[in-house]
């Protein structure tokens, strides 16, 4: 079904924290099953990033989006991006940055149109300028390992997943027992052999599961368990049910 500009009204204002809740409710419900509105999210994410690094989102929507998207893995990244376009925009001639005044007007008026073809080209053009390479990039290796209700097991013939880890950063995805809100914060507390707790606060990205990077020097070879809580709006952990077992090798 096509999309109207209600759900595209409807989506800012999810992002935005706008909606009530039998009106989260309902988009989250038509996310699970709605492709075409699943990626409207994405490209309103976009545009909201834009609009917060020129300065076009009033004082309450830059404060919840400095809370919620924008401090999340993936906020921060298409935050920096949008902050380096707007800068580039802003400190060069008018006459040298003609295509780039039009990408940026295209992507504020029709993100749908530009955002894969705009991002690709403009982030060239960012790089170019602004970054001499002086080091690789990043390799990440993904896991995904859903939630055991069982007694935590050592045991490496006990089933869980493994990583033969060669890659810099672990991207560790955690499968949730239960459909949560995209933004909900969580903490996740990652014990190994050497019985070291390690901690990291992530936020849901997506309604099924939460993910977080792990730098593989954090991660030698052996047997580790997850354990994750959710934290409330006065910063209270509360642990979920279950754990989530696996093995570096």
């Amino acid at each position: 079904m096509a999309l109207s500009e209600h759900d595209h009204d409807v989506t800012r204002r999810y992002l935005l924290g706008q909606l009530t809740d039998d009106e989260q409710q309902k988009l989250e419900e038509r996310l699970l099953s709605e492709d075409d509105l699943f990626e409207e999210v994405e490209l309103t994410k976009d545009e909201l990033a834009q609009e917060y690094a020129s300065g076009e989102l009033t004082g309450k929507e830059r404060q919840w989006l400095q809370e919620n998207f924008l401090a999340s893995p993936e906020g921060k990244q298409k935050h920096e991006f949008a902050k380096t376009l707007d800068q580039y925009v802003r400190n060069h001639p008018p006459k040298r940055l003609s295509l780039i005044e039009r990408l940026r007007r295209l992507w504020n008026t029709q993100p749908q149109l530009i955002s894969a073809l705009a991002t690709a080209a403009v982030l060239v053009i960012a790089v170019g300028i602004y970054w001499i390479p002086t080091s690789t990039p990043r390799s990440m290796a993904q896991l995904t390992v859903i939630n055991s209700q069982g007694t935590r097991s050592t045991d490496p013939g006990s089933g869980q997943p493994i990583v033969k880890l060669k890659e810099d950063v672990l991207q560790l995805k955690l499968m949730l027992p239960q459909a949560v809100s995209i933004g909900s914060a969580y903490r996740v507390e990652l014990s190994g052999d050497d019985n070291v707790t390690k901690t990291f606060d992530t936020r849901a990205q997506e309604t099924q599961s939460i993910t977080v990077e792990i730098p593989a020097a954090q991660l030698p070879r052996g047997q580790y368990v997850a354990i994750v809580s959710t934290i409330d709006a006065n910063g209270n952990a509360h642990r979920t049910s279950g754990h989530y077992p696996f093995r570096v090798e």
